[in-house]
């Protein structure tokens, strides 16, 4: 998601020496790779690497998506309580991200999605779920939940669905009315990073503070991928390649002092992405989705996910966004559609070269930077687990 424009709130870079009190590290999660959500061993697998890496880098708030019970084998059959949180560590914040698009309703909701807090209304089946699931962990609790808010518009228009300010409301309602007792602890993850008093009324939020100074116009343009990679020095993290001081000095560092300014009461996650921009017909195992992904069913496609066909079989790709139904064909699927034809992502480890591409120590280094120089930046927040570069865990 782009940064929105903050030209009236960056201010030129004042960093300060205040050590900040009990800085915390989070990891964000919201996609799982397609076999992951079907094969119980690949899922078990797939959270001993996820439990591993918490307990490694001392995260102390991780999430997990949630997605329609009805369609999703690993929360219907609660392998997510299994393998994921009642093995977190006891210091590690437990949290999940609500996959509430109102372009996708969950299964008994109003279809098409028509209005916040009616009958089955989707958000409020999905706190059902929560509850449900908590009911179910015997050493762990979810006690924090969050959105990604380009999931949450309809049709693809900004302050619609549940983004909103009714949206925002209805949202605190249904912690109140589901998790009473439990402090309201709720958040999107958005380009706002001065925060909306209209929106960011959760007690959390997570601006994506990576998506700064990359937008380059050919990468605006082409949406990630080619044009923002490291060959063409398309990103801020190329060209400071392993040099902290480097990137804070740029517009990364401006959006951070504009987003301490406004984090007085230190609510905010500074969002940063270990994206890496790889394009193969193989998996080569560079991060953890491209370790545990492997062809993708139409039936399963995700809208607004790059594709690329590997075998047409029964399926008419060119009714969900292809041009053709030529094996090789690249595309943005529309929609899932019936048949057996079979794609696999265009680009699984992300659509920029962010992180991904630096050392892992020396991104541990920026993390504790940005924590020890940004006085209302205690906490930081890694996007995503699905991103992290395999040898890291």
């Amino acid at each position: 998601m782009e940064i929105e424009n903050q030209t009236n709130t960056v201010l030129t870079s004042s960093l300060s020496n205040l050590q900040t009190s009990n800085p915390k590290i989070g990891i964000w999660h919201e996609s799982i790779p397609n076999q992951c959500k079907k094969n119980e061993l690949q899922f078990e697998n797939y959270c001993n690497d996820y439990i591993k890496y918490i307990t490694k880098k001392n995260i102390t708030r991780a999430f997990f998506l949630i997605q329609d019970p009805f369609f999703c084998p690993y929360v219907k059959q609660n392998w997510v309580i299994t393998y994921w949180l009642d093995k977190l560590p006891s210091n590690c914040e437990a949290g999940f991200v609500l996959d509430t698009e109102p372009d996708s309703p969950w299964n008994g909701s109003p279809n098409p999605w028509t209005t916040i807090g009616g009958t089955n209304d989707m958000m409020e089946l999905a706190f059902q779920e929560v509850v449900r699931l908590n009911s179910l962990a015997t050493s762990k609790k979810a006690t924090c939940i969050g959105f990604d808010t380009e999931n949450l518009y309809v049709g693809g228009v900004n302050d619609t669905g549940y983004s909103t300010k009714d949206g925002s409301s209805w949202i605190t309602k249904m912690f109140e009315t589901y998790l009473p007792g439990i402090p309201v602890d709720w958040g999107w993850a958005s380009g706002r990073i001065g925060g909306d008093p209209n929106f960011d009324i959760g007690g959390a939020r997570y601006p994506e503070l990576y998506w700064v100074g990359e937008t380059s116009s050919a990468c605006n343009i082409a949406k990630g991928g080619d044009a923002c990679s490291s060959a063409q020095n398309g990103t801020d993290y190329c060209t400071s390649l392993n040099d902290v001081n480097k990137l804070l000095a740029g517009p990364i560092g401006k959006a951070l002092t504009s987003f301490s300014e406004s984090n007085q009461n230190q609510q905010g996650w500074a969002m940063f992405s270990v994206e890496k921009w790889t394009k193969s017909s193989t998996f080569s195992g560079e991060c953890v989705a491209s370790s545990n992904t492997d062809l993708v069913d139409a039936p399963d496609m995700i809208p607004k996910v790059h594709y690329t066909i590997v075998s047409t079989g029964t399926t008419d790709f060119t009714l969900c966004g292809a041009s053709s139904n030529v094996p090789g064909t690249e595309f943005t699927a529309t929609t899932s559609i019936d048949g057996t034809g079979q794609v696999i992502k265009s680009s699984i480890c992300g659509l920029l070269d962010a992180f991904g591409i630096w050392d892992e120590s020396t991104f541990d280094t920026f993390l504790a930077t940005v924590q020890k120089n940004y006085s209302n930046v205690p906490n930081v927040m890694i996007y995503e687990w699905n991103f992290i570069p395999q040898g890291w865990i």
